[in-house]
């Protein structure tokens, strides 16, 4: 009796903090997004988006965002990076259109800003805060970790141009930056490793715990916003082992998360005369969302250009990564609002 009493005891532990997925089954469809209307938005971003969830220690999430600490009313978009079209060997390895850094900063730039006004339209103004970067990178403690981002474009109101976007031989030098955030940023990931890998998804996390929980306490937020964008491309080939066709086509998938600092969960925990001693930060939820699709990598050798790189490939990436932003802040921003109802009703 006492073997199955702690069977029972042990499958309850391991299963108490797994993490609870919501959505994401239906594949992204170019053709219906742009037949949605706003109302049809959320719903659509339901099925396509990802959410994943995890329950901390001494409080469930449930609990913790009916408190007033965990009410969202100023947020801030802390970390936005990008991999596109990954080269960290500096050669070519097929016929293919490569980006210089300067033009992967001007997409990562984009993208930064399409999620930011995507967030603030769906907002309430009255009741919810979006911290300027103006303001962020005046922080002390926002400077205090990680490594100022380089400026590979030197210039305002840039632009993609043909040494931005090009084609390159197999074997044939190109620039080996990976992992690209916007001017001004933290660059806060480490080595090879993004910092969205290191500090969001679903689970609570340490590594730079005091970083985020510092920017918080200085800013007076309540909650960050961390993104990591991958976008790569491929060639249309034969498997030679397996005969498979490789068909031409561009992968691309968008993570976020929001994460709480964890001495906003630590005042909501020893509120109830409880203590927590772990300082870890804490996500409200994950999000990713991600797709395939077609595109047209080969060409005759005369049509190699920027126009054609940029009509088969960057348009495309753009229009995505559009959508993909406009999915994921709606369902983002309902969670995010979700939390002054809960917390209003307990006032």
């Amino acid at each position: 009796m006492k073997f199955f009493t702690l069977c029972a005891l042990m499958f309850f532990y391991s299963c108490a903090h797994k993490i609870i997925a919501d959505g994401g089954q239906a594949p992204f469809e170019k053709e219906k997004y742009e037949q949605l209307s706003p109302s049809d938005l959320a719903t659509y971003a339901q099925t396509v988006v990802k959410k994943e969830q995890r329950d901390p220690d001494s409080m469930s999430l449930k609990e913790f965002t009916k408190t007033s600490e965990g009410e969202i009313r100023k947020i801030g978009l802390l970390i936005v990076e990008s991999e596109i079209q990954p080269s960290r060997s500096g050669l070519a390895t097929e016929r293919s259109v490569y980006l210089s850094p300067r033009g992967k900063q001007l997409l990562t730039e984009e993208l930064y800003h399409s999620f930011f006004q995507h967030l603030k339209a769906l907002s309430p103004k009255k009741t919810l805060h979006f911290l300027k970067s103006a303001d962020l990178f005046l922080s002390s403690s926002y400077r205090s970790a990680g490594s100022p981002s380089n400026d590979y474009i030197l210039a305002t109101n840039a632009h993609l141009t043909g040494e931005d976007v090009f084609w390159r031989l197999p074997g044939k030098n190109i620039p080996e930056a990976t992992i690209l955030t916007p001017r001004g940023f933290q660059d806060m990931s480490m080595i090879m490793i993004p910092a969205y890998d290191l500090i969001g998804g679903a689970k609570p996390n340490q590594h730079q715990f005091h970083w985020v929980n510092d920017v918080c306490k200085e800013m007076g937020l309540d909650a960050i916003v961390v993104l990591h964008m991958d976008a790569s491309w491929t060639r249309g080939s034969i498997d030679k082992r397996s005969k498979e066709v490789i068909p031409e086509e561009m992968k691309m998938s968008l993570r976020g998360s929001v994460i709480y600092p964890w001495g906003k969960f630590h005042q909501a925990v020893e509120a109830k005369g409880e203590k927590s001693l772990s300082k870890l930060n804490i996500p409200l939820a994950a999000y990713s969302i991600e797709t395939r699709f077609p595109i047209t990598l080969t060409v005759e050798e005369s049509a190699e250009t920027f126009e054609s790189a940029e009509n088969n490939i960057i348009n495309p990436l753009r229009a995505t990564f559009t959508s993909f932003a406009s999915l994921m802040s709606s369902r983002m921003m309902t969670d995010i609002l979700a939390t002054h109802s809960q917390s209003a009703g307990e006032k």
